[in-house]
């Protein structure tokens, strides 16, 4: 009996040490029939993280719409017979990978274009060949410069029609798109030319290449928390408006509860230090609750955008917060993003219940052991799932069908610039 008494003691002791290397950064939530933010610590500035996104979401979809297309411009200069010089203006769209390539080269095609002499791009043009799921792009803070675009476009010019049976596949099932099953393009040469350096010549003819609808990046971008997706989005937003600016227009926050440095939450690092972005769990759950009311406005629904936990598309693979969040409780239920850095892992979404609609933001602070990111995560769960367990959950996103991501739609092939006639 003291052996045993002993034994309880010390798990006792083990797990209170354990419970005090997790602690409770801010939680909050506020009720979609009400008015209130109600929570621990809910005008404190905390970092943020990957919820990052959700913001740059906010912004995206108030000052573009869900429908925007990026806008490529192809340029095509005939330099003599069947060869032409191609060059891209690109729009910052974060998704022109080598299925996006492979797509142009067949719209080329189909105006006679197989033979390029240079094909050039701006400082606009964002390109790699695999974009969704290369981790240096999607989970850590980097960016593809003008060299790296050059030889990627090299290498898959060699190989243009690798998959390209598969990729028409797709394209008629996901789209019901008829793409062709192979291209033909020879290039003389491949590279950088700035924006300001690109003179069109007289017989330039431009078409505007765009991608599919931007609900659909948004929702890929908060799928697989994209970082490079979400700054490209952020520094195209930045050309025009200030980001505090806009939010102080868009929500009752005090400037003092958010600091914001990126689109992606990923920290800024220089010689003065890391930094991060930061916000209220206030300002996070009015942002949302913002968000929602637009896409509303808009004809589109939360889930347009967000991920929902257990129901993403299969061929995209699980979400982040379904493979952290996902359970019976939560599938179809849970609308909302994950964040983890550093210290810090956080969680905001929307919680659909049969009682009430609820907007939520939760951080929790670790001392950096898998153990405590573990409980973290645990104790996120557990509260998630008191609050589903009381509401209950017969309303969910039951009919929800998701759809499959693809960076161009059948609005996306070439249309022709027809050149401005003054009166």
């Amino acid at each position: 009996m003291k052996i045993s008494a002993l034994i309880i003691l010390w798990i006792l002791i083990s797990f209170n040490y354990s419970q005090a290397k997790t602690q409770l950064n801010t939680q909050c939530q506020k009720n979609e029939s009400n008015g209130n933010v109600s929570g621990v610590n809910s005008n404190e500035l905390f970092t943020i993280a990957s919820v990052s996104k959700v913001f740059t979401t906010h912004w995206a979809v108030a000052k573009l719409s869900p429908k925007y297309r990026f806008q490529n411009k192809i340029h095509i200069t005939p330099i003599s017979k069947n060869i032409y010089d191609v060059h891209i203006e690109g729009d910052k769209f974060p998704y022109f990978d080598r299925i996006m390539f492979q797509f142009l080269a067949g719209e080329l095609n189909k105006l006679g274009v197989k033979q390029i002499n240079f094909l050039t791009y701006d400082e606009n043009f964002e390109y790699a060949s695999i974009v969704r799921t290369n981790k240096k792009l999607a989970h850590q803070y980097n960016d593809q410069d003008e060299k790296e675009i050059m030889q990627e476009m090299r290498k898959d010019v060699t190989t243009i029609n690798a998959n390209m049976v598969t990729l028409s596949a797709r394209a008629l099932a996901l789209e019901k798109m008829i793409i062709p099953k192979s291209v033909s393009l020879t290039v003389g040469d491949i590279h950088f030319l700035a924006k300001k350096n690109f003179q069109p010549a007289g017989n330039t003819t431009s078409y505007l290449f765009e991608s599919s609808e931007l609900f659909r990046t948004l929702k890929e971008m908060n799928r697989n928390s994209h970082n490079f997706a979400a700054d490209k989005i952020y520094e195209k937003l930045s050309e025009v408006e200030n980001y505090r600016d806009f939010l102080m227009t868009r929500i009752k926050v005090t400037p003092a509860e958010i600091s914001f440095f990126n689109g992606s939450g990923y920290p800024i690092e220089n010689s003065e230090g890391k930094f991060y972005n930061k916000a209220s769990c206030q300002a996070v759950v009015e942002m949302m609750h913002d968000l929602r009311k637009t896409l509303t406005m808009m004809q589109f629904n939360f889930q347009d955008v967000m991920a929902v936990a257990g129901k993403d598309a299969e061929s995209d693979g699980a979400s982040t917060v379904s493979q952290i969040y996902g359970n019976q409780l939560t599938s179809g239920a849970l609308i909302a993003k994950t964040g983890t850095v550093a210290d810090t892992i956080t969680l905001a979404g929307l919680i659909i219940t049969n009682e009430e609609n609820i907007f939520f933001h939760t951080s929790y602070r670790y001392n950096g052991t898998d153990s405590d990111k573990d409980q973290a995560y645990f104790n996120i769960r557990s509260w998630i799932n008191s609050i589903l367990k009381k509401g209950g959950t017969d309303n969910n996103l039951g009919s929800y069908v998701p759809r499959a991501f693809f960076p161009f739609d059948s609005e996306s092939g070439l249309k022709k610039i027809e050149p401005l006639t003054l009166p």
